[in-house]
């Protein structure tokens, strides 16, 4: 059984100190071990909605305006951030913003820009990304003193065309008592808030553009075609099974394996866990981790996103691939609306947060060979 308190994994991080040997192997189960602790504990949690300021008077000035209300310029040029405008709406600190993005990372994965593109523009237009897909293109062996056919071969250029990026906003109305009498920071309050609306509203929009992205599509078997059973089912349009994932991994060029991940929603990795032999009964996969506590599947990153569609009839609930290839793209930066009288007769303080933000798959459908990074799992029908 897997320990799964703080305690078992500071316990178990401290049996590979005292093993008296400590190798390479020995050093990466450490540092998972630590970082499980660390999970476990709450530690990573507590991190994300920490807001870094640039100065005390910009933490001063930004917690004012958004208790009461009211503000005062403050100069740029004395590094004190951004201030409002006449709107009542301005651009957030940047501390603000960084908490914002880390809950979201928190929360969504395909957030994380060591996995995606996140592309930052000054501004919202329509935008375009130069392409190349070099799948099919390959040297040439020469023997010495040969004549032989170089290869000056040029990869196929494309574009991706991206139109103007959409406005995703998130707003809540909050009581003047709990800005009053709350012990809780306003500023990491709403932080929370808008790293929570901003997923449910932005993270179907990733998923879309991961899943039709997919030029590759493996149909689901189902446990049955691995003798397998999941969660007591085995029908191809209920489950999926090992030769299912196996098919979807061998299914995407070689080229990507390298940084190549799975993606699905927290349930799926669950009942992939949950995979046994229909005639022994013993689990399939077991837990395993990287060095940063990610989980694996077949010896590559699990990322988690909520939007993943889950398992049933004629779903796509697993992506894999390189995700390098999704690119985010944010223009301009995010603002903050704050107002007072939006609800007077309820007491409440109302907040709007504003991004634009847009998703796309970084292929040219137009070239070919087809450039394929992604492949997606559909169950039958």
């Amino acid at each position: 059984m897997p320990a799964k308190t703080r305690a078992d994994y500071l316990a178990l991080a401290e049996s590979f100190i005292t093993a008296g040997t400590f190798s390479k192997e020995t050093e990466a189960r450490f540092r998972s071990a630590l970082r499980l602790a660390e999970l476990a504990g709450g530690e990573a949690q507590r991190k994300v909605g920490v807001i870094e300021y640039e100065s005390p008077g910009e933490e001063r000035s930004f917690r004012e305006w958004i208790a009461t209300g009211k503000y005062l310029s403050r100069d740029l040029a004395e590094g004190d951030g951004a201030f409002p405008g006449s709107s009542g709406s301005g651009f957030v600190p940047v501390g603000f913003y960084g908490a914002v993005i880390s809950r979201l990372k928190l929360i969504d994965q395909l957030w994380d820009p060591d996995l995606v593109t996140v592309l930052k523009t000054p501004r919202g237009s329509a935008f375009a990304i130069p392409l190349d897909s070099d799948v099919d293109n390959q040297g040439v062996v020469i023997a010495e003193n040969a004549v032989g056919t170089s290869a000056d071969q040029d990869p196929l250029m494309g574009v991706l065309a991206l139109p103007e990026c959409p406005t995703v906003r998130a707003s809540c109305f909050v009581s003047r008592e709990l800005v009053s009498d709350s012990g809780i920071p306003l500023d990491t309050y709403l932080s929370k808030k808008f790293a929570t609306r901003f997923e449910r509203a932005f993270g179907p929009v990733m998923v879309a553009a991961l899943v039709n992205g997919a030029a590759a599509t493996t149909t689901a078997l189902g446990a049955t075609g691995s003798d397998q059973t999941m969660q007591g089912s085995s029908s191809a349009s209920t489950s999926i099974g090992s030769d299912d994932l196996v098919t979807l991994a061998a299914s995407i060029d070689g080229a990507y394996l390298e940084r190549a991940s799975w993606v699905m929603r927290p349930a799926t990795y669950l009942a992939i866990l949950g995979l046994r032999g229909a005639t022994p009964g013993l689990r399939v996969f077991h837990e395993k981790f990287d060095d940063d506590g990610n989980p694996l599947l077949l010896g590559k990153r699990v990322v988690f996103a909520p939007a993943m569609p889950g398992l049933g009839a004629s779903k796509k609930p697993v992506v894999f691939g390189d995700l390098s290839r999704l690119v985010i793209r944010q223009g301009g930066e995010m603002t903050l609306a704050v107002s007072a009288e939006r609800r007077p007769e309820y007491g409440q303080y109302y907040y709007r947060a504003m991004m634009r933000l847009q998703a796309a798959a970084a292929i040219d459908t137009t070239l070919s060979p087809a450039d394929a990074p992604f492949a997606v799992l559909t169950m039958g029908s």
